[in-house]
């Protein structure tokens, strides 16, 4: 399994400004983290959104519309949906 989290850091190899792709901030001891640009890979972001979309057909699939087309939601529903999507 990959890492969700990839970091765009500088290449010190190259006689001009340019960065690479790595899994970890700092690989090398002249490295510093804080010059690490920190991503979240597609891959993970996917993930993340699909658990979303479940998470929101499970708490809302089956709850009734208003006459103007819009969801009826309980507290109960929107608290159990809050709480699994602040859990990701």
């Amino acid at each position: 399994m990959t890492a969700e989290i990839i970091y765009l850091i500088p290449d010190g190899c190259q006689d001009f400004e340019s960065y690479v792709w790595c899994e970890d901030p700092a690989p090398g001891e002249d490295q510093k983290e804080e010059d690490a640009i920190k991503y979240l890979k597609a891959s993970a972001v996917e993930k993340k959104l699909n658990t979303v979309v479940e998470a929101i057909k499970e708490a809302f699939g089956d709850q009734p519309l208003a006459n103007d087309g819009k969801l009826l939601v309980s507290v109960d529903s929107y608290n159990r949906l809050a709480e699994k999507i602040s859990a990701l």
